[in-house]
């Protein structure tokens, strides 16, 4: 089938229940190989993807807006944003948690750990996770 081509997102929306979390971190698996990852990065990205939506269900949770997720695939990667409308959260949670492991802040560490960027906007309301194929030179 090939890579998508570049312009195209996998968009969904997934009302705020648990059960959704495992459809989308399926569907954005399947995406990602359709990128060209192989087996050990899909499962890096599935478990990273798997966080961002774990904390967008329970931390935002709004049934009637839920949660809309949205990949695209880049030249050298992929891109996912997991939305939500739930209060977000304080710009320095993050560097609250950077050198402890607590048990409210061990999923951010992981999607920092498995992703080549993780960036937090709108408030902490929408994560964007980026995995390269390649990883980009420092």
């Amino acid at each position: 089938m090939g890579c998508p081509n570049p312009d195209d997102w996998y968009v969904r929306w997934y009302p705020c229940h648990p059960g959704f979390a495992r459809i989308a971190r399926r569907g954005l698996r399947e995406f990602a190989q359709r990128c060209g990852f192989g087996n050990r990065v899909l499962d890096d990205i599935e478990s990273a993807a798997g966080e961002a939506l774990a904390n967008a269900v329970e931390h935002g949770h709004h049934p009637e807006k839920g949660v809309a997720v949205r990949a695209r695939c880049l030249a050298n990667g992929i891109a996912i944003e997991v939305h939500d409308s739930g209060p977000g959260f304080p710009g320095d949670l993050r560097s609250r948690n950077k050198d402890t492991l607590t048990p409210r802040g061990y999923g951010i560490r992981l999607m920092t750990t498995l992703m080549d960027s993780v960036e937090f906007t709108d408030n902490g309301r929408c994560v964007r996770l980026t995995k390269y194929l390649t990883p980009p030179a420092i």
